[in-house]
C-alpha cells in the first residue's frame, strides 16, 4: 500500500497550524474576557446603587 505523499505535512506546517489554531483560541478568550469584565462592572455598579439605597447614603 503506498501513501500519497499529500498526507504527510512537514514539522513546520504542523507548527503553522498550532499557532493559528492558538491564536484564533487566545482571541476568543480575549472577547470572553472583556465580556466578563463588563458583566462584572455592572455587577459592581448595582451592587454600589443598591447599597446607597439601602443605606440612605451619598457616598
Amino acid at each position: 500500500m503506498s501513501m500519497s505523499p499529500l498526507a504527510f505535512f512537514s514539522r513546520e506546517e504542523l507548527l503553522d497550524q498550532q499557532c493559528s489554531l492558538l491564536e484564533s483560541e487566545l482571541a476568543l478568550m480575549g472577547e470572553e474576557l472583556a465580556a466578563s469584565r463588563e458583566k462584572i462592572a455592572t455587577l459592581v455598579a448595582t451592587a454600589v446603587t443598591d447599597q446607597r439605597v439601602l443605606c440612605g447614603s451619598d457616598y
